[in-house]
């Protein structure tokens, strides 16, 4: 809240506090008329009982004494009655907690009780004198008087008594019965004191919950009123309140002192004459005469433009809303002025230029249009009609925008571009003169939509630019060539930098592995060799390694031989039909007797539908001898390799092939990659000390895919699971069903 509204805020709280003040005093105020009320009419009650009681005690002793008259003698009448009445007051239980009644006599100045009846153990006096201020009811009594009165008994108590005299012949008695007004006055005391407790009680919870609810309303309301006594004094639109009897300004906010340029303190003093002088001559009578109808409830234009006069003499433009109120207790006007001067002047302004653009619009050179949504053309300047070849803007105007596009797919794309983004920048395209000429054109347009949202019309401008574009065709035809050349010179630098790469790559890697390869056995020999120099004795043990290891070398050194060629491609294939079921069963029957030698069982399946396959067959054999001789190498004794033709058909074309498979330690997932590498020998070659260059797997791939074939390997690394190889040959279609045998 700020500093503004907080005094107010105070002020409706002191006022929430006061109403409440006055309802708790209010209701005091009834509680206790109540009271008294009731109090006085309970004192009136016990005033016409007491005297009821007083009178008819009195008739009573005056009937006893004249009966006791008339029956005995007048000593003795007297005394019996005396003794009556005295026994009868004896054995009377009174009237409330004090009432009583008293029986006196006046004797030499002195009030003599005769008898009294109230509650026990008070002190009672037989003998009161005539002009003290105690028992004022029993004095008035015995001095012959008959009524009620409040004043003090013969014990000094505040009583209500009714007296009378008694006339008894020979005797001046009076007879009072009274009650303490204390005892009267105590239970509306009581009440008093509890609905005073029990009200006070009500009043706290009712002023607690009122002001409970009532403090947020009235805070709300304050507020409420502080915002909009805020709005209106910060509006943008004046706000005046008008009476007419008299002309008089009763409310002005501050937009309009901004306005005229006068302080609200000089608005609200004006006179009718000033108020008349602020308005426009030409618009004074119409705005006396609208204001008159809206006060008599005639209906009027709720919108109204005036002109008023400024503090300056200036003339200013208002836009006025008006509707009748009540304020102070008369028929009122308020009025919103809205100052649009500087609208005005840019409506102006507006046809100014609008009549410039007109003339520009005019004579551009570049096409400018405007078209509907639904493809008709609107507006068209001399240009965009010559552009397109048309012999009048009547007849472009006639004529389908969609018409003027070369295709419906370019059409399309700048319709789809202007309704997802509202506008179209640097479209370039081909159009469609009215003689059927195609030509380049770069559009730029822009959709104009309702307060809907709906697109009501589309403006733009389109530029001929058909020379730039053979220009830039011919440019873009002269790039192509030459990024062609380029391309076609740089991919050749880049392949044979990459052969070169890949021929010192190998080099090295040849160098490396063939140096590894041969440094072993010569080490042998010469081992070998001194050995045998030194203990000639030993040639018969010595002679069989150096004769291995020689033939180690051989195997190597023809290897790489038979890999060059290979490698370079220097090896022409015999091609000739092969049947493999009868190729791999002549290989496998010759290693029958290594496989026995190493104790092991060599198995071999005959495949069936087997095609014939055109290659050369001393290549193919040699990839099955590789295959039969790493299984029976690697598998250890009492294992078994396995052998089997097969064929299958793949995306329409046949294969023929074998599979090799063993009980050997197989081969880990990690070396599965590199095992067609050359010179690379896995872990079980090492763990088993098995010899071999290295070379075999590879030059067994390189046959294969010389014949366009496919050799595969699966070996999970599993002991007795060992290693399977898959050689896949395509199928000769035009090979007669019964090929050559191979030998």
């Amino acid at each position: 809240m700020n500093a503004s509204t907080q005094p107010r805020f105070l002020t409706g709280q002191r006022r929430l506090l006061l109403l409440i003040a006055t309802m708790a005093v209010v209701a005091v105020a009834v509680a206790g008329a109540t009271l008294i009320v009731l109090y006085r009419a309970a004192f009136e009650g016990q005033r016409e009982r007491l005297i009821e009681t007083a009178s008819a005690q009195a008739s009573v002793i005056e009937a006893l004494a004249h009966y006791n008259a008339q029956v005995g003698s007048d000593g003795d009448s007297l005394d019996s009655t005396l003794r009556q009445i005295t026994t009868a007051y004896d054995q009377w239980m009174g009237s409330r907690d004090t009432g009583e009644f008293t029986l006196a006599t006046l004797e030499d100045d002195q009030m003599v009780f005769l008898s009294t009846r109230q509650q026990a153990g008070t002190n009672i006096m037989q003998h009161v004198p005539l002009d003290g201020v105690l028992a004022e009811p029993m004095r008035r009594a015995l001095t012959g008087q008959a009524g009620t009165v409040v004043g003090l008994d013969y014990q000094g108590h505040i009583v209500l008594a009714a007296y009378e005299p008694v006339h008894v012949e020979g005797m001046k008695l009076g007879v009072v019965a009274k009650v303490d007004v204390e005892e009267i006055r105590a239970p509306f005391v009581r009440a008093g004191l509890l609905s005073a407790g029990v009200g006070l009680t009500l009043m706290a919870l009712g002023g607690v919950l009122f002001w409970t609810i009532g403090n947020p309303i009235i805070h709300d309301l304050e507020e409420s009123e502080a915002k909009y006594r805020m709005l209106v004094e910060r509006s943008l639109q004046s706000v005046v309140i008008i009476h007419n009897d008299p002309l008089r300004l009763s409310f002005v906010n501050k937009t309009l002192q901004g306005t005229l340029g006068y302080s609200q303190e000089e608005l609200l003093a004006f006179t009718p004459a000033q108020i008349r002088e602020r308005i426009h001559p030409a618009d004074r009578e119409a705005l006396f005469t609208n204001l008159s109808k809206r006060l008599n409830g005639v209906e009027i234009p709720d919108r109204l433009v005036y002109r008023l006069i400024t503090k300056d003499g200036e003339t200013c433009w208002m836009e006025t809303f008006s509707s009748r109120i009540e304020y102070g207790g008369k028929p009122a006007v308020m009025a919103l002025f809205l100052d649009i001067t500087e609208r005005r002047r840019a409506e102006e302004a507006s046809r100014e230029s609008e009549a410039r653009y007109r003339s520009l619009f005019e004579r551009v050179p570049v096409g400018l249009f405007r078209s509907l949504p639904g493809g008709r053309l609107a507006e068209a300047n001399p240009a965009l009609v010559q552009m397109f070849g048309y012999k009048s803007r009547e007849a472009l105007l006639a004529a389908d925008a969609s018409q003027l596009f070369a295709s419906e797919e370019g059409r399309a794309h700048w319709q789809e571009l202007i309704e997802s983004e509202g506008k179209v920048r640097d479209f370039e395209g081909h159009f469609r003169r009215a003689d059927g000429e195609m030509i380049w054109c770069r559009g730029t347009a822009r959709a104009f939509k309702d307060e809907a949202g709906k697109i009501v019309s589309y403006e733009g401008s389109l530029e001929d630019i058909t020379q730039r574009k053979q220009a830039e065709e011919e440019v873009r035809l002269l790039n192509a060539e030459l990024e062609k050349r380029v391309s076609e010179r740089t991919a050749a630098l880049r392949a044979a930098n990459q052969e070169l790469e890949a021929l010192s790559r190998v080099k090295n890697e040849f160098v490396s592995n063939v140096s590894h390869e041969l440094r072993t056995p010569i080490t042998t020999v010469k081992l070998y060799l001194q050995l045998l120099q030194q203990c000639p004795d030993r040639t018969a043990r010595y002679l069989p390694v150096l004769e291995r290891e020689s033939e180690r070398l051989a195997q190597i050194i023809e290897s790489l031989l038979h890999f060059s060629l290979i490698d370079q491609n220097r090896i022409s294939l015999k091609l000739g039909v092969v049947d493999i079921n009868q190729l791999v069963q002549q290989y496998v029957a010759d290693r029958q007797v290594l496989a026995e030698k190493n104790k092991l069982t060599l198995q071999f399946t005959n495949g069936t539908h087997m095609p014939p396959v055109k290659a050369d067959g001393g290549l193919v054999g040699q990839v099955v001898s590789i295959l039969l001789t790493n299984a029976i190498n690697y598998t250890p004794a009492g294992g078994q390799v396995t052998v089997r033709t097969q064929a299958r058909v793949e995306a329409g074309q046949g294969y023929a092939g074998f599979t090799v498979s063993d009980t050997g330690p197989g081969i880990a997932p990690d070396e599965v990659e590199r095992i067609f590498e050359r010179f690379y020998r896995g872990k079980a070659a090492e763990d088993g000390h098995i010899g071999g260059t290295g070379l075999g797997l590879s030059i067994a791939r390189a046959i294969v895919e010389q014949h366009q074939g496919r050799i595969e390997v699966e070996g999970g690394g599993e002991p007795g699971k060992g290693a399977t190889f898959n050689v896949w040959f395509p199928a000769d279609k035009a090979a007669p069903e019964k090929p050559a045998t191979q030998s």
